[in-house]
């Protein structure tokens, strides 16, 4: 669980919903001296990285939307810029404009978020030795460079 998913109200109220119930049912069987605590802990592991995942999902498609939302108010800018009288298009022209750098800056933020999280994840994990990066140091030959004493000639057709 990262810290994006604690500090959103909606994740962390069912969490704490699932472990309330799952603390009740693992007291039951604690009394009763059933088997079985472990797999409930294992359960409620699962349903809490099923609820981030569905929350996660949820909030990305409303910020698909709002992208969406934003692509189809430039381009109803543009169809009344064009249709606009001179007078009018001034106006249109600036609230295109506004429009646009709306769009810009959401996908700007978008960008560092992302790049803060890999950065993050980077950090935590450490680099990752891969066939890339060891092919990068390797010396590049050519092994079928052949060499041509100056004293000798290129054939002329």
């Amino acid at each position: 669980m990262y810290d994006d998913d604690i500090e959103n109200k909606i994740i962390f109220n069912k969490t704490i919903k699932e472990l309330l119930k799952t603390e009740k049912r693992m007291k039951e069987l604690k009394q009763s001296e059933e088997q079985g605590i472990q797999q409930e802990w294992i359960n409620v592991k699962d349903k809490i990285k099923k609820i981030i995942i569905q929350s996660n999902k949820s909030m990305n498609k409303g910020k698909h939307g709002e992208k969406k939302k934003l692509k189809n108010n430039i381009a109803k800018k543009l169809e009344e810029l064009e249709n606009a009288t001179q007078e009018h298009k001034e106006k249109y022209k600036k609230e295109l404009q506004e429009a646009k750098e709306k769009l810009a800056d959401k996908t700007r933020r978008e960008l560092n978020k992302i790049q803060e999280a890999k950065k993050a994840r980077y950090r935590l994990k450490g680099e990752k030795c891969t066939k890339y990066w060891f092919n990068l140091n390797k010396k590049k030959y050519d092994d079928q460079t052949t060499v041509i004493h100056p004293s000798m000639s290129c054939p002329t057709q």
